[in-house]
């Protein structure tokens, strides 16, 4: 684990000394640094490939899967009111940075940590010893892109608390039903409050070209 993250490190003073802006730098590192780096070298690390293992009891508590999101939407939005953190401005983002908010995201990270690590975890872990890991090594993926650009600052803290708690949150899909793919929806519910994306559904002008 810590040689995929040193890697991922990496990939990412990499991505920043190319240029983010860049479409060479950002194909590079979506296709190399995520898809290749992290799931194709995680899937052989932790040998957690079988599919079958994924799937499992989701349409028995799909309900509360769905109850739990929404009620983790309402939290997030308290912590705004509270001005623990902002409230999410209209999406004003790229096509790509919605491709990558909405689906890249969710899909990549929940298939590595409610996927393959949780699988893996499982086998030789309790249950909240798995859902707890696997949060943290979310939070844990988000600190280089945090870092690298920007520096360190204590109010990241904050930031990677509140990420931990996300995973919790995400791992409920999974600890409930035995599969990844309601975990990838409630990530994906949560992007979409997050990143403010719900007013460009409501409002597909404000999506920039």
């Amino acid at each position: 684990m810590l040689s995929l993250y040193t890697l991922w490190t990496t990939a990412w003073i990499v991505f920043q000394a190319w240029g983010p802006s860049s479409p060479v730098g950002r194909a590079l590192y979506w296709l190399c640094a995520k898809c290749v780096l992290w799931l194709g070298l995680a899937g052989l690390a932790l040998g957690a490939w079988s599919m079958r293992e994924w799937t499992g009891r989701y349409r028995k508590n799909l309900a509360w899967v769905a109850v739990l999101a929404g009620l983790w939407i309402a939290g997030d939005a308290a912590l705004c009111s509270l001005s623990v953190k902002p409230f999410p401005a209209p999406f004003s983002g790229t096509a790509w940075q919605a491709l990558n908010a909405l689906v890249v995201a969710p899909l990549f990270e929940e298939l590595l940590f409610r996927g393959i690590m949780w699988t893996r975890c499982a086998a030789k872990l309790t249950l909240p010893r798995t859902w707890f890991f696997c949060s943290l090594a979310f939070a844990l993926l988000h600190v280089p892109g945090w870092v690298v650009p920007g520096g360190f600052a204590p109010a990241r803290l904050v930031q990677f608390a509140l990420v931990v708690l996300a995973g919790v949150a995400f791992g409920a899909g999974r600890a409930l039903t035995g599969s990844v793919w309601p975990a990838v929806g409630f990530h994906f519910v949560n992007n979409l409050w997050a990143t403010g994306s719900l007013h460009w559904l409501l409002r597909p002008e404000g999506l920039a070209q």
